[in-house]
């Protein structure tokens, strides 16, 4: 092998080298970028005294912008359209108990450390029964939010009852199902 032929093969070489470690800082540069904003919806379950009630909470935690693409909200594991519920007032009615509703729409961004009061259950604070009712109406609701982040990673988050189930990741884009009129 000639002088000439080992410096083509060592030249070949350390350019092979140099695209390999290229691809791997673009491939590492690109993961760094969407863990940067990468959100995190998370449910709160709050017993807020100042409004006399107790408020199931979507709050972003994440390092970036959450864009909402599905809102489920489900009673006893079947879903409003399956009560044939319409209304809020239905919904309330059928929970025993007087209540606000916020449905974040379909595409609506929630910031960094924002936050959505979904449900807030108003009750006496001061009364044992009272309290005990707008619990077991809180444990009646399952609410799910699928949500992407701007660079469209899907995640899912739900809410059983009491119990807070961190986000998932979502292999497909969710379906644009119809969510509350």
């Amino acid at each position: 092998m000639t002088t000439e032929t080992r410096i083509a093969l060592t030249s070949a070489f350390v350019s092979v080298l140099a695209l390999g470690l290229t691809m791997y800082e673009a491939w590492a540069t690109r993961r760094h970028n969407r863990l940067s904003v990468k959100p995190a919806l998370s449910f709160d379950l709050v017993l807020d005294e100042e409004q006399c009630a107790l408020v199931i909470r979507l709050r972003n935690n994440g390092l970036g912008p959450a864009v909402v693409r599905r809102y489920e909200m489900l009673v006893d594991g079947r879903s409003l359209e399956q009560l044939n519920i319409r209304q809020f007032q239905e919904l309330s009615a059928l929970l025993d108990v007087q209540a606000r509703y916020s449905i974040p729409l379909r595409d609506e961004v929630i910031p960094i450390d924002a936050s959505i009061d979904l449900i807030v259950i108003k009750h006496d604070t001061t009364d044992a029964k009272a309290r005990y009712v707008a619990r077991r109406a809180a444990q009646r609701l399952t609410i799910r939010t699928a949500y992407s982040s701007m660079y469209d990673d899907y995640l899912n988050v739900q809410f059983n009852g009491t119990v807070f189930i961190p986000p998932q990741p979502e292999d497909k884009v969710p379906d644009a199902s119809p969510l509350l009129p």
